[in-house]
């Protein structure tokens, strides 16, 4: 990492990680208690797999089990949290799977080495993320993460 990562400057950039981080965790624990609520088999078909773990398998989970067991306008609905989710999962998995290689001055944002799984060269890629561009997702974030604790309580008063 820049040896500029101590730097107090640098704090606006790590700020927004954490925020982005903890959005993201909220968002997670949200769609966690939905699946657990469906694997429970209580409200929903249960699909037949196993509990996901990745948060790809945790999405299509989700999908298999609403593909029965709600209507068209819920699908929809949920269809779109996903979507949502999944348009950011890219972002979340550079920034808090890779590592910092850089930080722009004052924080202003960084750029991060990550590992392409479809890359067969073994070397890092590279992504530029600005602080405003992770606080603008951070945002987009909590929005789809307050509608997915919502619906996992509201799935869970049904049991």
């Amino acid at each position: 990492m820049s040896s500029k990562d101590d730097d107090p400057d640098c704090d606006p950039l790590f700020a927004a990680i954490g925020r982005f981080s903890a959005a993201w965790g909220h968002a997670e624990f949200g769609l966690d208690g939905i699946l657990r609520t469906i694997h429970e088999g209580r409200v929903l078909p249960r699909p037949d797999a196993d509990f996901p773990i990745s948060f790809k398998n945790k999405v299509r989970y989700f999908r298999a089990a609403i593909k029965e067991g709600v209507g068209p306008s819920t699908q929809g609905w949920i269809s779109r949290v996903c979507e949502g989710l999944m348009n950011r999962s890219v972002m979340r998995g550079r920034i808090v799977h890779g590592f910092l290689v850089e930080i722009d001055p004052g924080g202003a944002g960084g750029l991060f080495g990550h590992f392409n799984v479809t890359d067969t060269t073994g070397l890092p890629s590279t992504s530029r993320y600005t602080t405003k561009q992770i606080m603008t997702e951070t945002i987009h974030v909590r929005q789809l993460a307050g509608k997915l604790i919502k619906l996992s309580g509201e799935l869970r008063a049904l049991r």
